[in-house]
C-alpha cells in the first residue's frame, strides 16, 4: 500500500474505531481516489454500509474488495454474509464454497453460515449436513444449534427439534429464541401449557413481541381460558392493528365466551381488512345469527 494511501487508511480506521463513521468514510474514500483498487478501503467501506443496513452499496464494494484480493478469506466471508443478508442465499453459497476451496481450515462460523443458506434455498439436507459439522467443531455454539433445530422443526422432524432446543436451554436457559421454538414444538404436540410456558419466558425478556402474545392467546383458547385469551390478543392487537388472523381469532374467543356483539365487531373489522376472506363471512354470518337467538 502507498505511504499516502497507507496515512488515509489509518485514518479511517481510527475514526471508524471512535465511532465516527462519516469521518472514516471521507478517510477510506480519500483512499480510492488516490488507489481504486485498494482492496483493504472497499472491504472497510462496504463493512460500513454493511452495518447501516445498506447491503446494495455495501455489496457493490466488498465485491471489488474481493476482485481487487481474490484469495483474503475475510473478504469473502464478509461478501458471502452479505448476500446472505440480502436475500441472496443462493450467492452466499458460492462465495462460502470458494472459501472452502482455498481455506486449508474452514470455521464453525463458515459452515454455520453454509448451513443457514442450504436451509433458506429448501435444501434441508445439506442444511443439516453442515450445521451438524459448525456443531461438531464448537458444540456449545446456540446460533448453530437453533438452526438446526428450526430446520429439524420445518421438516416436522418433531422430536429431533425438540431435543436440540432442550439442549440448547439447557446451554443458556435466558435463551429466548430456544424457548420461542420449543414453544413451538409443544404446541406441535397440543402441550398447551408446556407451551405457554416456554413462550411466557420469551415475554419475559420481550413483552412486546407480537407474534408470541398472538400464539399464548391462541394457546389459552385451547385450554379454554378465554378471558385470558382475550387479553393476550388484545395485546397483540394494540401493537398490529393488522394482524387479522389475531383478529380472527379474538372473535372466536368472544364467540366461546358468549360476547357475540364484540365478535361481530371484531369480525367486521376484520370483514374490511380482508374482504374476500370466506372464514370471516362464515364466522360473521353465525356471530350475528347466535346474538339473534340469545341476545
Amino acid at each position: 500500500m502507498d505511504k499516502q494511501v497507507q496515512r488515509f487508511y489509518l485514518k479511517g480506521l481510527h475514526a471508524n474505531t471512535k465511532g465516527n463513521w462519516l469521518l472514516a468514510l471521507q478517510h477510506f474514500r480519500q483512499c480510492l481516489e488516490l488507489d481504486p483498487t485498494c482492496a483493504e478501503a472497499h472491504y472497510e467501506i462496504g463493512m460500513m454500509y454493511y452495518k447501516q443496513g445498506n447491503h446494495e452499496i455495501a455489496l457493490e464494494h466488498m465485491t471489488q474488495a474481493r476482485d481487487y484480493n481474490t484469495s483474503n478469506v475475510q473478504i469473502h466471508f464478509a461478501l458471502g454474509n452479505i448476500y446472505l443478508t440480502s436475500d441472496q442465499p443462493a450467492e452466499a453459497i458460492k462465495i462460502y464454497h470458494e472459501i472452502e476451496q482455498f481455506d486449508e481450515e474452514p470455521t464453525p462460523a463458515l459452515y454455520l453460515n453454509l448451513g443457514i443458506a442450504y436451509a433458506a434455498i429448501g435444501n434441508k439436507e445439506q442444511a443439516i449436513t453442515y450445521l451438524e459439522k459448525s456443531i461438531s467443531m464448537s458444540p456449545h455454539n446456540i446460533e448453530a444449534l437453533n438452526s438446526l433445530g428450526r430446520v429439524y422443526y420445518e421438516s416436522q422432524e418433531i422430536e429431533k427439534a425438540k431435543a436440540i432446543f432442550q439442549r440448547v436451554i439447557r446451554l443458556n436457559p435466558n435463551y429466548p429464541g430456544g424457548h420461542q421454538m420449543l414453544g413451538f414444538v409443544y404446541a406441535q404436540e397440543e402441550q398447551w401449557e408446556k407451551a405457554i410456558h416456554e413462550w411466557d419466558q420469551v415475554l419475559a425478556a420481550f413483552p412486546n413481541r407480537e407474534e408470541i402474545l398472538h400464539q399464548v392467546g391462541r394457546a389459552l383458547g385451547k385450554l379454554n381460558e378465554y378471558d385470558r385469551a382475550i387479553s393476550m390478543l388484545k395485546k397483540a392487537l394494540n401493537i398490529n392493528p393488522d394482524n387479522v388472523q389475531a383478529r380472527i381469532d379474538l372473535s372466536v374467543m368472544y364467540l366461546n365466551s358468549k360476547y357475540y356483539e364484540h365478535a361481530i365487531q371484531e369480525l367486521r373489522m376484520a370483514e374490511k381488512q380482508d374482504p374476500q376472506n370466506q372464514i370471516i363471512k362464515q364466522l360473521l354470518a353465525d356471530a350475528t345469527r347466535l346474538k339473534k337467538l340469545y341476545g
